[in-house]
């Protein structure tokens, strides 16, 4: 279950890194509006100031999910607890941006805001499951446990 978890983080880094990478390498962000509006801390639109601000986020965001999710697959039980907060955040950061494209009327631009929030949820939901910390702790069944 750890390696599910871990690898559903790989795909949420992935992801993020391409919505960064896209909206980085354009040679404006209104000409890939689609990723650059999926970019974290875009949402919050501060006017006079460059977009560059989400792109480095996001960057941040996929490199230190992609560190963590390696040191999930490597049985850290810390990183277990690390990611589902920084997943809890990025979830309710994309729940924001979709209900700042609602109340904007850019439904038609959301497809990949939403792909991502549907990511980061699956992988929030699966690293908190019980299973995942029983595999982190290395859980034996009853009968192969020594009692002392």
């Amino acid at each position: 279950m750890a390696y599910l978890a871990g690898a559903l983080f790989f795909l949420c880094a992935a992801l993020s890194f391409a919505i960064a990478i896209i909206s980085w390498t354009a040679g404006e962000i209104t000409d890939v509006v689609e990723f650059g509006i999926a970019n974290i801390g875009l949402a919050f639109r501060l006017s006079d100031v460059s977009p560059d601000y989400a792109i480095i986020t996001t960057f941040a965001v996929a490199a230190l999910a992609t560190i963590l999710a390696i040191l999930l697959v490597l049985r850290f039980g810390f990183a277990r607890w690390i990611l589902a907060i920084l997943s809890f955040l990025v979830v309710g950061y994309y729940g924001y941006a979709i209900a700042d494209i609602i109340s904007n009327d850019m439904l038609e631009l959301g497809s990949i805001v939403l792909v991502a929030l549907g990511l980061w949820l699956v992988s929030l939901v699966i690293v908190l499951l019980p299973p995942v910390g029983k595999a982190m702790r290395g859980h034996q069944s009853p009968a192969t446990q020594e009692y002392w």
